[in-house]
This record gives structure tokens, C-alpha cells and sequence, in this order.
């Protein structure tokens, strides 16, 4: 309700009802009256309202920000205008200081103007970045470092100073836009370091019979070795945990045999980390540039129907963590990523790229399409489906989820 949304927005300014009133040229009576729900105020009022608590006046009207699932559709998304930015944007995501549980993802949907960029030579903005282009192209630039993504391309930009990120075109590039929100008390992300890796006493695999393994198996073996040695682990004492001999464990690690789900699931429990972490690989760059939906990047978690392909990396050339974690997701008609509710301790954003996609959850069920975008506060079983009769494509950001990592 809007007299819900002014009284957060006033309390966050250290206002009181007089001094609001004071400011816009109303009575304290009347800013207590609008808080209550009790009137509504004029457009001239609500424009002035904005201008004193230093928000758009859109801000003042979106909405449900504190449900479970929150659904941004196409033809109905918020407009705000941010001085850092070139051009006016709609917003995708609940907005942070309206959250009683802090919001982790923002999400923007703009026009970046030719000439024009997200970002110049400034301090670092305090996360990394992901930006999906749906028509034109940006350049992005750090130092020597170069690259270009255009329509269909996503750009992960690591959090640093001194890059650029513009619209070298003749025409607009129209951009989806995400970050993690979430910040310390200094500013700054709240991410923990990364962990060392320790030496392994009873660590009988050498790297050279890994290399004899399968592509996907290399993905998910390979990655459980490493994980493991992070935590200074052995393979006897990860197949204690897991309930499996030290045999199995190294048979998994090499890719000789695959895993069923539950071991997975059993597997993350021990290494306090989260599913998607057991298919990923490092790349020792500072921005990376993909095709979305490229089926040549996509894998399928066992036990699931999804095809998933990762945009974002788990780890940094500088070792440091990311912020965010980025999917390009496939889900073929008719089906479902799981058979069970997932419950994640985070946030999920997801933006619709074609066909429809259903949030099923323990609330109820909540359909999107193309254009529109869902935001999951973390804690909420759920799991996705697929209506249509053809692939439903979509982005999927995660938001603290590095914490699992570090074992926080």
C-alpha cells in the first residue's frame, strides 16, 4: 500500500511527519492521514513527496514487495530514472530500501543510448555485473582488455575500477542488467575470501588420469576434487560423510561412474556448497562474453530435465569470488527441472527470453512470459515448469550464494 511505502520512505530519511510536511507544504495531519491509507494524495503532492524522500514517483507505487514470488510483467514494469545512468530504466526487481529482508539482486531493464554507457572511469560500483544484450551491442574496456557482446550475448564485468562499458553503435542497445545489491556496512559486497586449497594425504588421483575422463564427467568429478581439497578434505573422510566407501568417492572424482541425485545432494551437504557449484570450471580472465543459450555450453544436472548454461565463473583470475551467479536456462515443453521442491537459503531472479515459465511453490503458482521477470526471496520451496509445447528460455541470477562456498 502506498501509505506503507511513504512511512518506510520517510522513516529512512529520518523524517518526521512535520518536518515531511513542512517540506512538501502540507500539515503533519495530512502526511499522517496518507500513511494511514485514509487519502490519497494529488499528483502534484505525490510528485513532491518523491522529490523530499529522493525516490521517483514510481517508486511510490510498485507494489508487493514483501511477497514470497514477486512477478514484474512486461507491460507493467516501474519506470526510475538513476543519475549514474544514461537513460531512464524499468526496474525488474523489489527495491532494496523498501525491503524488510534486504533484496540481494537488482535487476534493470534499459535503452543505452549510441555514445552513451553504463559505466566510465568511476570507482567500482561495489559488484560484478552481467549484462544481457537484446539488441545493438556494447564494448566493454579495462586496460588493455577488449571485448564486444552483441544481440543474443551476455557480458560478466567483475567489480573494478577504471572500465568501460558504452554503446559504440549508431542505435540503442537495448540491455537486461544485473547485480547484487546487497552490501556491508562499509559499502562494499558482503563476500567472504577464498578459501586456499590444502594439501590432500590420502589423494591418490593424479591430473593426468582426470584428463582421460568424460567432458561432463570432467565437469562435475573434477569439480568435486576440487572443492574437497578446498576444504581440506580427504576422500576417505568425504566418503565417511557421504555414507560411501573411499572407492566410490575416487571413482566419482576420476568421472568413472555418475552420481545419482541423492549422492549429489549428499555430496554438497558435506562440502556446505550449492548444487550448481559441482558443474562449473574456473576461467582466468577478468570478463567473459557468451552466446546465451549456446547448446554447446548447456549441461543437465542428474536428476533434473533443465539444460543449464553458466555465464558467470566460481572463481576470479584474482582468486576473488563472484557476486552474483548467472544461468542461461533451457526447459523443454511439457517439463519440470525437478520432481521435488528446492528450498536455497537466496534469492532468484529470473527473466523470461521466450516461451512461459511457471513458479510452482508451496503459496501457489505463478506464470510468466516472455518479457516478464520473477523474483524469488530465498527460503520458499519451489520449482519450475514448462506449460508450453515449446523450449521456454530464461535467465537465472543467484544471489548470496558464494557465503555457501566459504562455508559461512
Amino acid at each position: 500500500m502506498l501509505g506503507d511505502i511513504l512511512k518506510e520512505a520517510r522513516k529512512k530519511q529520518g523524517l518526521t511527519l512535520s518536518a515531511l510536511g513542512k517540506q512538501v507544504g502540507v500539515t503533519a495531519g495530512y502526511i499522517s492521514n496518507l500513511e494511514h491509507n485514509r487519502l490519497e494524495p494529488s499528483l502534484s503532492v505525490l510528485s513532491d513527496l518523491a522529490e523530499k524522500l529522493n525516490i521517483p514517483p514510481s517508486h511510490l507505487l510498485f507494489g508487493g514487495d514483501e511477497a514470497p514470488v514477486v512477478v514484474c510483467r512486461r507491460n507493467g514494469r516501474p519506470t526510475a530514472v538513476f543519475s549514474n545512468l544514461p537513460a531512464p530504466c524499468e526496474v525488474l526487481t523489489p527495491f532494496s530500501w523498501r525491503s524488510r529482508s534486504e533484496t540481494e539482486i537488482d535487476a534493470l531493464h534499459l535503452f543505452v543510448p549510441p555514445g552513451t554507457g553504463l559505466r566510465t572511469d568511476e570507482p567500482a560500483l561495489g559488484s560484478d555485473e552481467f549484462v544481457y544484450v537484446m539488441s545493438g551491442k556494447l564494448e566493454y574496456s579495462h586496460g588493455d582488455n577488449k571485448l564486444t557482446a552483441e544481440a543474443g550475448e551476455g557480458i560478466f564485468v567483475p567489480d573494478m575500477a577504471g572500465r568501460t562499458l558504452i554503446n559504440a553503435g549508431d542505435n540503442p542497445a537495448e540491455i537486461l542488467w544485473i547485480a547484487k545489491s546487497e552490501i556491508d556496512e562499509a559499502g562494499r559486497p558482503n563476500v567472504p575470501e577464498p578459501l586456499g586449497a590444502e594439501a590432500d594425504d590420502d589423494d591418490e588421483i593424479d591430473d593426468a588420469e582426470n584428463g582421460a575422463q568424460s567432458a561432463a564427467m570432467s565437469f562435475t568429478g573434477g569439480n568435486i576434487r576440487k572443492l574437497r581439497k578446498d576444504k581440506g578434505m580427504t576422500v576417505s573422510a568425504l566418503a565417511d560423510k557421504i555414507g560411501m566407501t573411499t572407492a566410490y568417492v575416487s571413482k566419482v572424482e576420476r568421472g568413472l561412474i555418475e552420481p545419482s541425485l541423492p549422492v549429489l545432494r549428499k555430496v554438497t551437504e558435506a562440502l556446505d556448497v550449492e548444487m550448481v557449484y559441482l558443474f562449473t570450471v574456473s576461467f582466468p580472465v577478468d570478463a567473459k562474453v557468451s552466446k546465451v543459450f549456446d547448446r554447446v555450453d548447456e549441461f543437465t544436472i542428474p536428476g533434473g530435465n533443465a539444460n543449464t548454461q553458466l555465464l558467470t565463473p566460481p572463481k576470479l583470475a584474482n582468486g576473488d569470488r563472484p557476486h552474483i551467479f548467472i544461468m542461461g536456462v533451457r526447459l523443454g515443453g511439457g517439463q519440470v527441472d525437478y520432481e521435488e521442491f528446492v528450498v536455497h537459503d537466496f534469492a532468484e531472479f529470473t527473466y523470461v527470453v521466450e516461451g512461459t515459465l511457471e513458479y510452482r511453490t508451496d503459496k501457489g503458482n505463478y506464470l510468466a512470459r516472455a518479457g516478464d521477470a520473477v523474483y524469488l526471496r530465498k527460503n520458499v520451496p519451489h520449482l519450475l515448469s514448462n506449460p508450453g509445447k515449446r523450449d521456454c528460455k530464461f535467465i537465472v541470477a543467484l544471489g548470496s550464494i558464494a557465503h555457501r562456498y566459504a562455508g559461512a
